[in-house]
């Protein structure tokens, strides 16, 4: 399976997901993801996620999102997300996507 790549709305490749690393389009590893955390290389966990939720690593959730859309946990909507484009409320494209990229590598790379 070909890498994800998420890129800047000119189309400039800035990151790789490979399903279980992100990484610099150097090759470089800066964070890991498993099915329920986000680490870095040296294993020390930065944030939980559940199937709906990104968390600390107290438990306490920081934002929930959906299919459409990634709110705080007091319901406001911060981004829209689809398969193809991380968005601003107001609907400017912020971020686009090849393959699967799922929310928290999105969070983990703090473009959220």
């Amino acid at each position: 399976m070909a890498d994800s790549e998420i890129k800047a709305p000119n189309g400039k490749t800035l990151y790789k997901f490979t399903g279980t690393e992100i990484k610099e389009t150097n090759g470089k590893t800066i964070f890991k993801i498993t099915n329920s955390e986000i680490k870095l290389p040296n294993g020390s966990t930065q944030y939980k996620f559940t199937g709906d939720e990104i968390k600390q690593t107290n438990g306490s959730a920081i934002y929930k999102f959906t299919g459409s859309e990634i709110k705080e946990t007091n319901g406001k909507t911060v981004f829209k997300y689809s398969a193809t484009e991380l968005k601003a409320p107001n609907g400017k494209t912020l971020f686009k996507f090849t393959g699967r990229v799922p929310v928290p590598v999105i969070f983990a790379l703090g473009l959220i």
